[in-house]
């Protein structure tokens, strides 16, 4: 087949070797020239558009902003072949997956999802796995170019969305493995016992796994160069819950990940294997930072709290809040009451508001507990009244963070304001 190729990264340039090797003709193009001088038996194309002058493109690039550049800002599918199959293996939001399909769907070209799971060491075997959606039709056209690069094919069905929501969820239970291998390591050196026997135990065991004994393996020896860049698993995990939230799902584990990555990214790590994220979840945190990460907990906690309550009876009123809770059937949360927004949540369901309440109290309570931790003492000294003085604000500022997502959601129309 004529191939164009779209995007010599790390990962490009590990898949296109073993293409031109399966006897396909292949065309490429990236935005730095030089990237492209290192392949052997490929053409260099003169622009976007004449990639789509082949029988198939295949499409590589990092992320929503560079995938929007080169194939929708360019323009380059108005001049695409009307036969030509565009396979999309980049990881990206589903929100332009769904932009990407109407665009190709008006220009008359077949779009194929094909996201993979395999970092560049992999491609270059040609052992990747990939996550196959679109029109069977042209997924049997374009499967040899799949058979060339990957070691299995998995078909997820005729939407291509489904193809990146597995990719996206796959990479955030692998973000979740790392962060777990960091904890439980973390609880095993605490004890004396090193972190390489304990993952040689479990990494052959109950979590025998490609994924587990890789990553393992580099926490193990300390080991982060990069393999698949922190950066752009943080970008994947922020994917998720941008999927999430337009689903109204919660991924409370997602947030506290997200939150390490983060940090990881502040310490210098970004450019770094994503598996250095269980460095920065074995160093102990200062105090300060430990209410922030807590507070992030909280925040996920209230908003699994409120689904639980919506589900009970949530409505949303327009207006300000006075904090009045009328006969106990519309309680009005003291942490919103505080965050003087103008969406406001009432309860109609007593039991639900009661549930609610009692959490918000055991966020005070938490934070009170986290204060006097680093403080040390509570009493009537100026860091005992400080201390105290500031946990509400905390507990406050959960409510605000949280208010924030809810009122988006009404004004985006995710839920029905009364």
């Amino acid at each position: 087949m004529d191939i164009g190729f779209i995007g010599i990264g790390s990962m490009g340039a590990a898949m296109v070797p073993n293409l031109v090797k399966a006897g396909h003709r292949v065309s490429v193009w990236n935005r730095t020239l030089a990237a492209t001088k290192a392949l052997e038996g490929v053409t260099v194309l003169p622009s976007i558009a004449s990639a789509f002058s082949n029988d198939a493109v295949v499409t590589m690039l990092s992320d929503d902003t560079a995938v929007r550049n080169v194939i929708i800002d360019s323009g380059a599918l108005a001049s695409a072949r009307k036969d030509c199959v565009h396979v999309m293996m980049s990881t990206i939001s589903l929100a332009l997956v769904e932009e990407l399909q109407e665009l190709h769907h008006r220009e008359g070209i077949a779009y194929v999802a094909a996201p993979v799971f395999g970092t560049p060491d992999v491609a270059a075997k040609a052992q990747l796995t990939i996550l196959v959606a679109g029109n069977a039709e042209a997924v049997a056209t374009v499967q040899p170019l799949l058979d060339a690069m990957g070691q299995k094919t998995w078909h997820l069905g005729d939407d291509p969305k489904h193809a990146n929501v597995a990719k996206i969820a796959g990479n955030l239970l692998i973000t979740l493995a790392i962060e777990a291998m960091g904890e439980a390591t973390a609880l095993t050196e605490s004890y004396g016992l090193k972190a390489a026997d304990f993952l040689e135990v479990v990494t052959n065991t109950m979590f025998s796994s490609p994924s587990y004994k890789r990553y393992g393996g580099n926490i193990t020896h300390n080991s982060y160069e990069p393999g698949f860049k922190l950066t752009l698993g943080l970008k994947d995990v922020n994917l998720a819950l941008e999927a999430a939230k337009a689903k109204q799902a919660l991924l409370p584990a997602a947030e506290i990940v997200r939150e390490t990555m983060l940090e990881a990214v502040e310490q210098g790590l970004g450019s770094k294997d994503w598996s250095a994220l269980a460095k920065v979840t074995v160093i102990p945190p200062d105090p300060l930072e430990q209410v922030g990460r807590n507070l992030v907990q909280v925040q996920a906690n209230l908003r699994h709290a409120i689904a639980l309550a919506y589900r009970h009876g949530l409505v949303f009123e327009r207006g300000e809040v006075d904090g009045d809770a009328e006969g106990g059937a519309n309680l009005v949360l003291a942490a919103i009451a505080a965050a003087n927004v103008r969406h406001v949540v009432v309860l109609r369901d007593h039991q639900a508001a009661q549930f609610v309440v009692q959490l918000l109290r055991g966020c005070h309570q938490l934070f009170f507990v986290l204060l006097q931790r680093q403080h040390g003492h509570l009493d009537g000294s100026e860091q005992g009244v400080e201390a105290q003085h500031r946990a509400p604000f905390l507990v406050v500022a959960a409510g605000r963070l949280l208010l924030v997502s809810i009122q988006q959601q009404v004004e985006e129309g995710a839920v029905d304001a009364a």
